[in-house]
């Protein structure tokens, strides 16, 4: 319980009016706001790419509750492929889950993962894109977080270590107030 309390209190401080203006995600300097829709794209890939994530959860009864919630999200996608017409089953994947203490969970890895640097954050998510795409091929909406930081988007969308560097560095031209930074995340 301590440990999600931990959690609580550093998310409740982004959004006090005396948190930091700027914190790291994806070794990037982000606002607040962007952050949390940061933490929510990436929950979307923890439970897409469970048991995977299984490790970085912070205690068994954690990882237990996320991985009934990631159970729950490949029945409800198998039934959207059992059904007839249009079918969206990676929106299983994209709710955020209902259960507290699996949001915790969720939220928990995502700030974890969230707080390396770029390069880091590439080699720690490459397998779990991998394991992701193997449980749902399309990903369309991860794929598309639109309100995935740029940064984000990039390393969700990108498996090649070459291809994504370069593409780093166009989108530092492209977006030059954008900061990378080079350590873990210390500002809350």
């Amino acid at each position: 319980m301590s440990t999600v309390l931990a959690l609580q209190a550093r998310l409740l401080t982004l959004h006090s009016p005396d948190g930091p203006t700027a914190i790291s995600s994806v070794g990037w300097q982000q606002t607040a706001a962007q952050c949390f829709l940061d933490l929510r794209a990436v929950t979307w890939l923890i439970i897409l790419s469970w048991p995977e994530t299984r490790r970085y959860a912070p205690t068994p009864a954690l990882a237990d509750a996320i991985a009934l919630t990631a159970e729950n999200a490949r029945i409800a996608a198998q039934g959207q492929r059992d059904r007839p017409g249009k079918r969206h089953p990676s929106v299983a994947y994209t709710d955020p889950p209902i259960d507290p203490l699996a949001a915790a969970a969720g939220f928990g890895i995502a700030e974890q993962l969230l707080a390396t640097d770029y390069d880091a954050t590439f080699a720690i998510f490459n397998p779990l894109i991998s394991r992701a795409r193997s449980t749902e091929p399309t990903m369309t909406h991860l794929q598309k977080p639109h309100h995935a930081s740029p940064p984000l988007r990039l390393t969700l969308n990108h498996h090649r270590h070459d291809l994504w560097k370069k593409r780093r560095e166009g989108l530092l031209r492209k977006h030059p107030g954008l900061i990378p930074k080079i350590c873990a995340r210390t500002e809350f």
